[in-house]
């Protein structure tokens, strides 16, 4: 799967994403991630561990180039990005102020637009506000970085950069021998061509006569065009009892605690909607190498989980049918959602097409 890098085209799903990263002035597509390092840091030793988190992930220093009417990522070599740094320890305000004044800053580095063309897809700023109180601030764009590489990936890797140069050694981390370009060029090779023509096809019947909306009892009319503001959060959790009762259930009946939840969910919106035709969205990340866990980019892809609830059955009977549909869904994960939602001619300008619930579990 290796391919000689420095210009290659961008994967499938990533070309939705386009140079801009706003929507009506919001970056909707900007990742952030505010590390704080409480305790004595080696500043220099930070410094040398943020940096080469830049150099290694070739994916931070690739920019969007246009030629011929397509779009390229092009590769900049190890070293362009550099570490922005700031010392705060000698400003002699109360902590709470420059608490305040720290997250404010983050904030305004992740917020950022970012002009892909010119811009690379991310920002690095260190801030020293005491001896024993560092953050490293790290924004990306959404093309270049999904949540597994932001939470899982690069937390990992600096750590490890970083107790090397405090200790003057050099770091213990694994050759990536697979990048994002390779993984690009893979998903738009002869070789996967037709696996994804055949796993589209399965995906149109899969989706045929779904509702294109679900309807939800709203107190309200749904704004003329999406607005992406969510204006309130409810927040529910699981007893330790209950989260081994869901375990139990799962195992005994070969599936996993993601399904529990599909087919709950899945139950519970046909109660409150007119239709037992029930699709809900899930992400994932999309590492079809195990080589390629080890690097940083956005891998992700959006799932369409369709589940038919018949109330005349019992729980154990949609529990079987929403294992079918997430097992089915996985085996024909390829394809990217913006494929799917091209190749129905969906369009709609107020909601999100296919599904309008999504259903997101972190490990």
């Amino acid at each position: 799967m290796w391919i000689a890098r420095h210009r290659y085209l961008l994967r499938l799903s990533r070309s939705g994403c386009g140079a801009n990263s706003l929507h009506e002035g919001r970056p909707v597509y900007n990742e952030g991630l505010p590390l704080v390092l409480r305790g004595k840091a080696d500043t220099p030793a930070l410094l040398v561990a943020v940096q080469g988190i830049l150099d290694r992930y070739e994916v931070l220093r690739t920019r969007l180039v246009s030629e011929d009417g397509r779009l390229y990522q092009q590769i900049d070599p190890v070293g362009i990005l550099k570490v922005h740094y700031e010392d705060w320890s000698a400003r002699g305000e109360a902590f709470a102020s420059i608490e305040r004044q720290a997250i404010d800053r983050c904030a305004e580095v992740i917020a950022a637009p970012y002009d892909l063309g010119m811009d690379h897809p991310c920002r690095s700023l260190v801030l020293k506000l005491s001896e024993e109180l560092h953050v490293w601030c790290f924004a990306v764009h959404h093309s270049v970085g999904d949540n597994w590489s932001l939470s899982h990936v690069m937390p990992s890797d600096f750590f490890a950069l970083y107790e090397a140069a405090r200790d003057g050694r050099s770091a213990d981390l694994p050759e990536i021998s697979l990048h994002y370009a390779d993984y690009a060029a893979w998903q738009r090779s002869e070789a996967m061509a037709g696996i994804l023509e055949q796993e589209l096809d399965w995906w149109k019947r899969h989706l045929n006569g779904a509702p294109e909306v679900l309807e939800l009892p709203f107190d309200h009319a749904r704004p003329a065009e999406r607005k992406h503001e969510g204006r309130r959060t409810e927040t529910a959790g699981f007893t330790s009892e209950q989260w081994r009762a869901i375990e139990a259930y799962a195992v005994a009946r070969g599936g996993t605690p993601f399904m529990v939840f599909v087919a709950a969910l899945s139950g519970l919106l046909s109660r409150v909607t007119p239709s037992g035709d029930i699709v809900l969205g899930t992400p994932h990340v999309m590492k079809p190498d195990a080589a390629l866990w080890d690097e940083f980019g956005y891998f992700g892809n959006t799932l369409s989980l369709r589940t038919q609830v018949d109330h005349e059955e019992t729980f154990n009977d949609l529990f079987d049918r929403a294992k079918g549909t997430v097992n089915d869904a996985f085996a024909h994960q390829y394809v990217p959602f913006e494929e799917i939602v091209a190749a129905l001619g969906l369009r709609p300008v107020n909601e999100t097409p296919v599904f309008q619930v999504l259903l997101v579990m972190h490990a």
